[in-house]
């Protein structure tokens, strides 16, 4: 089995690689949180845990990566990193900028983000106390989940009145764009993530990586979400 750092064989194709990576990543991902953070069962944004910050690198809206292993943020669903948003006649790449909103608030933090498990697959985070997830919401970057904490509706409903971020657009949901509608006059999705090799490694890095037009692709996807439809769930930053 290949593991994360391992030399692929000759025979092992990109995509069968990183797939074959998820079970040592599974592995990874529970002892990175049980190591540095508390459980916790439900997705509520209580006071934030006492817990030591962990490395943290963000990959679009609503994931970010905790020692290299990717994790979505409880409770909410950003857009796609391909997904565009329209103002009157003008289109706006409202899934970049989720994703560089959620990347300033970890900026922000200084390092010090703190995280603890929630949901299945899910993280809540934290950022000088703050909870990242609500703070998405609160912006208009992201909409609320069914599993979320009545406090998220409540800043759903505040960014919404006040038309922030996505509210002051014509968008579809994210789960709408990744189930393939598209608005009147939309473009093609463009490579917002690239399958690429790196020193005969498979990686999926995404347009907030810094040398992300530097990177051949094998293959261009439009978002994480499509990503994760080919049973895929690594994505690392190439290095």
């Amino acid at each position: 089995m290949d593991l994360p750092g391992a030399r692929p064989t000759k025979q092992s194709h990109p995509l069968r690689t990183a797939a074959l990576v998820l079970a040592g990543l599974a592995v990874v991902a529970a002892a990175a949180l049980t190591a540095g953070v508390g459980g916790r069962d439900a997705a509520s944004p209580a006071a934030a845990p006492a817990a030591a910050a962990l490395p943290v690198t963000v990959l679009d809206g609503d994931t970010i990566a905790l020692n290299g292993v990717p994790l979505r943020l409880a409770g909410i669903d950003a857009p796609e990193l391909g997904q565009t948003c329209r103002v009157g006649g003008q289109m706006r790449e409202c899934g970049l900028e989720s994703a560089y909103a959620l990347r300033k608030l970890v900026a922000v933090s200084g390092g010090g983000l703190e995280c603890q498990p929630a949901t299945a697959g899910s993280v809540l985070c934290y950022a000088g106390g703050r909870d990242l997830g609500l703070m998405q919401v609160a912006a208009g970057h992201a909409v609320v989940t069914a599993s979320a904490d009545p406090s998220y509706a409540d800043g759903e409903d505040k960014a919404r009145t006040a038309r922030l971020g996505i509210w002051g657009t014509s968008f579809l949901s994210p789960s709408e764009w990744r189930a393939g509608a598209r608005l009147e006059g939309v473009p093609p999705a463009y490579c917002a993530v690239k399958l690429v090799v790196h020193n005969d490694r498979p990686y999926f890095v995404t347009r907030l990586d810094d040398n992300f037009q530097g990177y051949h692709a094998l293959r261009c996807f439009d978002g994480l979400g499509e990503v994760r439809k080919q049973g895929i769930d690594w994505i690392g930053e190439a290095r």
